[in-house]
């Protein structure tokens, strides 16, 4: 029994010492690697930093064409870097940057514990590109969702679509950018959900940029004071440019709009009726908490100001305030043409039926876009009634 005992001790005490280096292994395992994870998050950051500071101040601190670490105020760790600086836009993996620059950071340290496993250093390294912003106007912005099924295409020709929230599409539906533009999925967003979508999308961690203010306007075009009007009906001798707060306003006949600044507190319905422009154009703004109905033909242009800025010239304003309303434009219900800033931020779209009978030369913007047709928006001639990226800022490609 002695024996016994004394055997059973001995196996128990070498269990234990067993279990013990097994204990310490995986221990030493999640010290080595947890540090390496540290060492890849620090990495990537100064990789980041090194990048944008290479495009930012190309001149206060000269930016080699090939050259280590020329900023070390943004590389407190020490690590080694590598920059390549071409010149051109051979680097940029978006059609819409200019000049982009390659930073990689590296280092090798000495392991803690599994040099005992034949690794007794590791070596990491990150990767960045950054570039600036190029001039290149947006077609489509979407603060929140994109989607589309079957073979439902936005066309865009030489101009950007920009998704705030998820981009999701199936099989040949998706977005399609014919010449310079890029498809950017912001906030972070995954840009891999696309059917079909050229060229490919990409992901930014910051918000979408260049959304119009909400701001109403008090005065007219000639900047006298807009009245107040109480009226919930109008037509072509009653709809003057003014602020009209009885209620929602509905036309009641086919209505040619004086040029100026209509605000619609109450929400507005054109009821089917044909609606359309003077010359000189006009700016319609609609309380985002209210209903907008467009229906039938529809036909207007924002005012052409001299010496506007590029996106201050909105033709229909349907800001975000607290809910989103849901407009379905059907081609076979309305022929809706539409030139300037087209602000839904408001609305959640879908767009179906004939897409010939919806167009839209300027910027598009809703909360959510879904197509159940195709969309052909185009870039206006006019500046001032396109949004565009914000042109020189320095950002992270990839």
């Amino acid at each position: 029994m002695n024996n016994f005992q004394n055997n059973e001790r001995g196996a128990i005490a070498v269990m234990v010492a067993v279990l013990m280096v097994v204990l310490i292994g995986f221990l030493g395992l999640a010290v080595d690697f947890g540090y390496a994870y540290l060492q890849k998050t620090r990495l990537q950051h100064v990789a980041d930093a090194e990048a944008l500071a290479c495009v930012i101040s190309p001149s206060a601190a000269p930016c080699p064409n090939t050259g280590g670490d020329v900023y070390p105020a943004v590389n407190p760790y020490g690590f080694t870097i590598s920059i390549l600086n071409p010149g051109n836009n051979s680097l940029c993996l978006i059609q819409s940057q200019t000049g982009c620059v390659r930073a990689i950071a590296s280092t090798t340290w000495n392991t803690f514990f599994i040099g005992i496993l034949g690794l007794p250093t590791l070596n990491l390294s990150a990767l960045a590109v950054a570039g600036r912003n190029g001039n290149v106007p947006s077609c489509i912005i979407t603060t929140g969702n994109f989607s589309a099924n079957g073979n439902n295409q936005a066309n865009l020709n030489n101009c950007a679509s920009s998704i705030g929230g998820t981009l999701s599409t199936t099989e040949k539906a998706g977005i399609n950018i014919t010449g310079q533009g890029s498809i950017t999925v912001f906030n972070g967003g995954n840009p891999n959900q696309c059917g079909t979508c050229s060229p490919l999308p990409v992901s930014m961690n910051t918000p979408i940029p260049n959304l119009p203010s909400s701001v109403f306007p008090s005065l007219n075009l000639n900047g006298v004071a807009l009245p107040n009007l109480p009226y919930t009906a109008c037509t072509n001798s009653s709809c003057v440019p003014a602020i009209y707060s009885g209620g929602k306003v509905t036309l009641n006949a086919n209505t040619v709009l004086q040029t100026g600044n209509y605000v619609f507190n109450g929400g507005f319905s054109n009821a089917g009726y044909s609606l359309t422009s003077g010359v000189g154009g006009v700016s319609i703004f609609v309380a985002g908490n209210q209903s907008l109905d467009l229906s039938g033909t529809v036909n207007l242009t924002a005012p052409s100001i001299a010496g506007c800025t590029a996106g201050s010239a909105a033709v229909i304003s349907h800001p975000y305030v607290s809910s989103y309303n849901s407009i379905a434009l059907n081609g076979s219900n309305v022929n809706l043409n539409l030139n300037g800033i087209v602000n839904l931020s408001a609305d959640d779209i879908t767009v179906s039926g004939s897409s010939a009978n919806l167009k839209i030369i300027g910027s598009f913007i809703s909360h959510s876009l879904r197509l159940d047709g195709n969309m052909f928006p185009q870039v206006s001639a006019n500046p001032c009634f396109n949004l565009y990226e914000s042109t020189g800022s320095a950002i992270l490609v990839n």
